[in-house]
């Protein structure tokens, strides 16, 4: 299974800031041979044995979350790529989703699917994440080697309002895999395509 966590409740999880009893728990959130993949002041996500792991600060615990090594953070609010199953266990249909739980609640907040149109891209290179659990990702084509992303073919970034549909922004084979963020108003989403920064507005 793609995610650990169990349960669901409505969006609008609070984020805690970390007190001094919390940040003396930090390094229980950095065991050695890891790789921090995101980090926030209340959350760690990180690479141990080859999946993506999520530690919260205030308490140390460390959860394996998904067999992909992508993910972001907004406070202890998540955003990584994972399986999404379909079917009545025989049957089954297994496509690429976008989980958002709360870290600290330990609850899975949404789960949204990539449209089909993108099943053929199987890897998420990169995430952005806003407080209302708001979601944008890059598509792209799996890779055999370590990077998630083949160097070649068509990528896309997408994006998910809370509320809303999913959204395909931009289409291009030179969309840069890194570089998608949110601006500090969370109103417009950026990404780097070829040289040029492009941006929309989402709000």
């Amino acid at each position: 299974m793609a995610v650990l966590f169990a349960g669901a409740v409505v969006v609008g999880a609070s984020l805690a800031e970390p007190t001094a009893r919390a940040a003396s728990r930090e390094p229980a959130c950095t065991p050695p041979r890891t790789r921090t993949v995101a980090r926030s002041t209340t959350a760690r996500l990180f690479l141990r044995r080859g999946q993506l792991a999520a530690c919260v600060i205030a308490d140390g615990r460390i959860e394996d979350i998904s067999a992909y090594t992508t993910g972001t953070l907004h406070g202890s609010l998540a955003a990584y790529p994972g399986v999404s199953y379909k079917g009545d266990g025989i049957d089954e249909v297994d496509s690429l989703a976008i989980y958002v739980p709360s870290l600290r609640r330990r609850k899975i907040l949404r789960v949204v699917e990539v449209p089909v149109q993108s099943y053929s891209a199987r890897e998420v290179a990169s995430l952005a994440l806003l407080g209302d659990g708001t979601v944008a990702w890059i598509t792209c084509p799996a890779n055999r080697r370590d990077e998630p992303c083949a160097s070649r073919g068509l990528r896309r970034v997408m994006l998910e309002p809370l509320g809303g549909p999913v959204r395909i922004l931009a289409r291009s084979p030179s969309i840069r895999a890194r570089g998608l963020r949110f601006s500090d108003s969370g109103r417009v989403l950026r990404w780097r395509e070829g040289s040029r920064v492009r941006h929309t507005r989402i709000r």
